[in-house]
């Protein structure tokens, strides 16, 4: 749904079809050139200048990019880089406060990824292995009709049923979940989700509400946790 509401302001930003169209219409009525070019050219210049930060804020709210993966520490000159080494011996020195690193003031909404569906609980096995198909994880959130997570396939009994001649029949999605350690929520701090992957060797990890009954919003990925980490490592935060 929400891929759906954003997808009109993410294809605004397309300046080669107008364009085309515009050549188009100028070759069969030559009476209408002025007035077409005009109007055509000047949407385009208009859409070039807001179709990128349209793009970017429908990526973000649809769920398909964390918010933190939009955050980037870079340094256009070398003036700018050598600004940084400076600024990073001072507050090594104490004459600066430190600044404080994205993984430590960051919240779990900020870098999860709210473009998940889940596999309904009475889903059998060809719709598990469906499901899997198209997936990028090896750990697929199970929910109830209210959408809350009665539990997690993970890969290795996954692995397990595909052996078995009667998992067709027999197997529903729920009989191969079991129940989840830890669920975070969207307001916790990242740090609690870096601990939280420390101590599992699940690549995804659900986000439910903060309210009972916890239903599924998102799901935060091991992959997007590592990738801020680098950054703040780079940063010279870590």
């Amino acid at each position: 749904v929400e891929v759906r509401t954003w997808l009109g302001p993410a294809m605004l930003a397309q300046a080669g079809v107008a364009i085309s169209l515009a050549a188009t219409a100028t070759s069969r009525n030559p009476e209408m050139a002025g007035e077409v070019q005009t109007i055509i050219l000047g949407t385009v210049v208009v859409f070039e200048i807001l179709g990128p930060l349209l793009t970017r804020a429908a990526v973000l709210k649809s769920g398909e990019m964390p918010i933190a993966n939009s955050i980037h520490h870079t340094f256009g000159t070398p003036l700018g880089a050598l600004r940084n080494v400076f600024t990073r011996l001072a507050g090594s020195a104490g004459l600066l406060s430190k600044k404080q690193a994205l993984s430590e003031r960051m919240r779990v909404e900020q870098v999860m990824r709210r473009s998940v569906v889940g596999i309904a609980e009475s889903a059998d096995f060809n719709e598990v292995v469906h499901f899997v198909e198209h997936s990028h994880d090896n750990t697929f959130p199970v929910l109830d009709e209210d959408r809350c997570v009665v539990g997690l396939i993970r890969f290795d009994l996954l692995n397990q049923a595909f052996f078995d001649p009667h998992s067709d029949h027999l197997v529903r999605a729920g009989d191969l979940a079991t129940p989840p350690e830890v669920l975070l929520h969207p307001a916790q701090p990242v740090r609690d989700a870096v601990e939280l992957f420390r101590h599992t060797t699940d690549d995804c990890v659900p986000v439910v509400t903060d309210e009972p009954p916890h239903r599924l919003v998102a799901t935060v990925r091991r992959s997007d946790l590592t990738s801020l980490l680098i950054r703040d490592r780079k940063a010279g935060l870590s």
